[in-house]
């Protein structure tokens, strides 16, 4: 850019503007009187600079902000970029505000990762603080869960029987609990003795109770609950109950080879029975 004045005063002050991109520019004045007979300063080199720093918490543990994780070892895929950068922070702060770690360079990166392991579960936040040589600054910040508790996933009993027992009743009342502090789902599913599912239920609430199956046949049924976390961590429990509804037969064929109703003399009883 260049700027012509024809009406600068000898030994006056004078302000020149001009409208500049960013990057290193060379300054000087070059002053001539009315026979072209002039002079020029010194060259100055200045730069100019109005763009604000890259500042980017792209992701942790491949998850969005607000999102969690079953893993306590975060890795912070992150961006501090400028062309004029004096220094980044990257630090992270645990639920209560308190600060865990940071981390402070000067020179530009984009998308690197840097790995951290929290020390329990809980929301931790991730703050991102970029400045340029001419105090621009840009931030970022990025809020994640660490969650790698199980789910409680417990078969008490069906229809009152613990595992692998007896009941004479095609209805299967199965009594379970299926909770999470971050619930995503929980499937129930009842199979029978070759595998064939017979019956299902699901539901994203927690869930402590009974549910009840009805089933086809008599026979041996093996029930699976499965509760899934918001961090896909997986709670499993399974139980077997064994279904007869048959009565058993009874029957006295005969008393001392008698009939029933019958005598004898003998004060034994031989009594044959199937």
């Amino acid at each position: 850019a260049s700027c012509n004045n024809a009406s600068v005063l000898i030994a006056t002050n004078t302000t020149i503007s001009a409208t500049l991109t960013d990057g290193v520019k060379t300054c000087y004045v070059n002053c001539s009187d009315g026979n072209n007979v002039g002079t020029s300063t010194e060259i100055r080199n200045m730069t100019v600079d109005t763009t604000s720093p890259i500042a980017t918490v792209n992701n942790i543990n491949n998850k969005n902000s607000g999102e969690t994780t079953n893993t306590p070892t975060l890795s912070i895929n992150y961006t501090a970029s400028d062309t004029f950068i004096k220094n980044w922070t990257l630090a992270v702060y645990n639920t209560t505000g308190g600060l865990l770690i940071n981390w402070t360079n000067t020179s530009s990166v984009t998308s690197v990762v840097q790995t951290y392991a929290v020390p329990a579960n809980g929301t931790y936040t991730v703050n991102l603080t970029v400045i340029d040589n001419y105090t621009h600054t840009s931030t970022a910040s990025f809020v994640i869960t660490v969650d790698t508790a199980i789910p409680t996933a417990v078969i008490n009993s069906i229809n009152g029987q613990a595992d692998n027992g007896w009941t004479n009743n095609l209805t299967l009342g199965v009594n379970f609990n299926a909770t999470d502090n971050a619930i995503n789902h929980w499937n129930v599913s009842v199979y029978n003795s070759v595998g064939t599912l017979v019956g299902f239920n699901t539901s994203s609430t927690d869930f402590t109770g009974t549910y009840n199956f009805t089933v086809p046949t008599e026979g041996r049924y093996t029930v699976n609950l499965t509760v899934l976390d918001n961090s896909t961590n997986l709670g499993t429990a399974s139980k077997t109950i064994n279904v007869d509804t048959t009565s058993p037969s009874a029957t006295i064929n005969s008393v001392n080879s008698k009939s029933n109703g019958g005598w004898t003399n003998n004060g034994t009883l031989l009594v044959n029975i199937t």
